[in-house]
């Protein structure tokens, strides 16, 4: 596909854009494991009750809630820019053929 100059020394390349979704697409996939990983971090309680062994653990369950927070963030986040992504490449697609709707029209 063309790329398209949208003024401004701006570019929209379809090619670059299905990459940038494929590769997005994959970081998700990836994403799936540590969140589980991260959900199962947030259930571990500390041994016993000494208050040495708590007052350790608390920091780390802390850091846990902020980590796990921070990558359902992220996948958020990433899911919209995918989003996003495929938005303007419907609506690029679909300028393209009517573009060639009107090219073939015209021509008949």
């Amino acid at each position: 596909m063309a790329r398209v100059d949208l003024g401004g020394g701006t570019y929209f390349d379809p090619d670059q854009v299905q990459q940038a979704i494929n590769h997005l697409k994959a970081v998700l996939a990836m994403m799936v494991p540590d969140i589980a990983k991260a959900e199962s971090l947030l259930h571990v309680r500390a041994p016993g009750n000494d208050p040495l062994t708590a007052q350790f653990h608390k920091p780390m369950q802390d850091a846990h809630q902020n980590d796990y927070k921070a990558l359902l963030d992220l996948q958020a986040k990433t899911k919209n820019d995918v989003a996003n992504l495929e938005a303007a490449m419907k609506h690029y697609l679909g300028a393209d053929e009517a573009a060639k709707y009107a090219l073939s029209a015209k021509g008949q």
